[in-house]
C-alpha cells in the first residue's frame, strides 16, 4: 500500500512537472506570437504610411510638372516672338493630359476665338483641376505682366 502512495505521488509529481513545463511552453509561444502580431500590425501601418505619403510625394511633383508646363506654354503663347516649334511641343503635352472641357478651353484661348475666357480664367481653372475644388484663389488675383513696349512693337502686324 505504501507502493502505492508512493507510485501516486511520483505519477502527480510527473504530471505536476509535465503541466508546468506545458504552461511555460504555452506562456512562452503566446506572449511571443502576440508580440510577433503586434509588431506585424505596427509594420503593416508603416508600410502604408510610407505609401500613402510617397503617393502624396508622386502627386505633388505631378501637380509641379503640370503647373510648370501650363506656365510655360502660356508665357510662350502670350511672347511675341514666340518659338513655333517650341509652343506646338508645349501645346501637344498639355492636350495629352488636361481633361475635355479645359482642352478646349485651351484651344479658345490659344486660337483668341471670341467666346474663350481670359488667361486669367483658364489658369484658374486649370488650377482648380490641378489642386482640388477646395483651392480658394480667386482669377482676379492672378498676376500677369503686360508686354513691354519693346515686345509690343515686336508683334507682327503693328
Amino acid at each position: 500500500m505504501e507502493s502505492v502512495i508512493i507510485l501516486t505521488n511520483v505519477i502527480w509529481a510527473l504530471i505536476f512537472i509535465v503541466g508546468a513545463i506545458i504552461l511555460r511552453y504555452w506562456l512562452k509561444n503566446t506572449i511571443q506570437y502576440s508580440v510577433k502580431h503586434e509588431y506585424d500590425v505596427m509594420l503593416e501601418e508603416l508600410k502604408e504610411a510610407k505609401g500613402k505619403l510617397a503617393e502624396a510625394d508622386r502627386r505633388k511633383y505631378e501637380i509641379r510638372l503640370k503647373s510648370a508646363l501650363i506656365a510655360e506654354l502660356m508665357a510662350e503663347w502670350i511672347t511675341p516672338d514666340h518659338d513655333k516649334k517650341k509652343l506646338r511641343q508645349l501645346t501637344n503635352e498639355a492636350f495629352l493630359w488636361l481633361p475635355s472641357d479645359l482642352a478646349t478651353e485651351l484651344s479658345k484661348v490659344l486660337a483668341h476665338r471670341p467666346d474663350a475666357v481670359n488667361y486669367r480664367a483658364f489658369m484658374s481653372r486649370v488650377r482648380k483641376y490641378l489642386l482640388g475644388d477646395d483651392d480658394s484663389l480667386h482669377e482676379n488675383d492672378f498676376i500677369t505682366f503686360p508686354l513691354s513696349q519693346t515686345e509690343t512693337l515686336r508683334v507682327p502686324g503693328r
